[in-house]
């Protein structure tokens, strides 16, 4: 301590050092003052070397007691670097499925209760609206068989506009052949590239739909089979929908569902932000939105 009050701490006996810290500053300082070192802040200091290394290797006549701290410490690293490397493929795993899920779903999706969704184009629109909702799309859909003269498989028809298919990134980055311009014009359909491995077709074949509810006569409800040109071969990149979904044009597949004038529900992409709960209020009476990110 020296003779002014002011007391000094060094770095193993070395006071005036380049590591010099200085605590207080006169006879009547009110208050530290504390000195930022200039060489910077490094990962462990030289103590923390020394203190780790102490317990670590042990004295001649303890060797084995090094032996039995070497593997504790060699134990104790492979056991955080496993969780490490699982937690981060965990996340990512989980990060790319809800991505591709959600890429073709959507974050919400709006069904009808009480009524049909007949005002579907004022309710997207109204959506569309929200603040943190990037699209609001209708949706028609459908179970159907679809058929080539090789096979046949059960498929999930979705109906939707050409630019809404688009704006979708699993479907509108990922077109594998064709293309979806004029989709809507062209009446034809896009399906996943393992169905059409699975049906052995490719872009400017026919592939027929059999949907099982058609047109009541007299005789019963007959199935509605129709053929439709492929237009477009997508890959998701997962098997489940990629062997299993085909789009149709809106009007197309409310013609062929016998959806005239309204739609089965309304699918919604948010930006970076979720919307706040207000989403009830555009929805309108009668309709529940099913947040799927949840």
């Amino acid at each position: 301590m020296a003779g002014n009050g002011a007391v000094r701490f060094g770095h193993f006996g070395a006071p005036n050092g380049p590591n010099h810290v200085a605590l207080g500053q006169g006879r009547g300082a009110g208050k530290h003052q504390f000195m930022a070192d200039p060489t910077g802040i490094h990962a462990f200091a030289p103590f923390e070397w020394m203190l780790s290394l102490r317990y670590l290797r042990a004295r001649r006549k303890e060797g084995f007691i090094s032996v039995i701290a070497g593997f504790s410490f060699l134990g104790i690293m492979l056991g955080v670097a496993t969780l490490i490397i699982v937690m981060a493929v965990m996340n990512g795993f989980r990060k790319e499925l809800l991505n591709k899920i959600l890429g073709l779903n959507g974050h919400l999706l709006i069904q009808p209760l009480e009524a049909p969704l007949t005002d579907w184009e004022t309710v997207a629109e109204r959506i569309s609206k929200v603040p943190g909702v990037r699209l609001a799309v209708p949706i028609v859909e459908g179970q159907a068989l679809a058929s080539s003269p090789f096979n046949s498989a059960g498929v999930l028809v979705r109906g939707m506009h050409g630019a809404d298919i688009a704006a979708l990134p699993s479907i509108g980055n990922n077109i594998k052949q064709g293309s979806l311009e004029g989709f809507d014009e062209a009446q034809g359909v896009a399906v996943g590239r393992r169905l059409a491995d699975q049906l052995s077709l490719r872009t400017g074949d026919n592939v027929t739909l059999v949907a099982p509810k058609g047109a009541v006569t007299p005789m019963g409800t007959t199935p509605r089979i129709k053929a439709y040109r492929i237009v477009a071969v997508f890959e998701i990149g997962m098997s489940e929908y990629d062997a299993s979904f085909v789009f149709l044009p809106l009007p197309e597949a409310q013609a062929y569902f016998n959806r005239a004038g309204d739609v089965s529900a309304i699918g919604g992409l948010y930006r970076q932000s979720r919307p706040d709960r207000s989403l009830p209020e555009p929805c309108g009476r009668g309709r529940w939105p099913a947040d799927l990110h949840d």
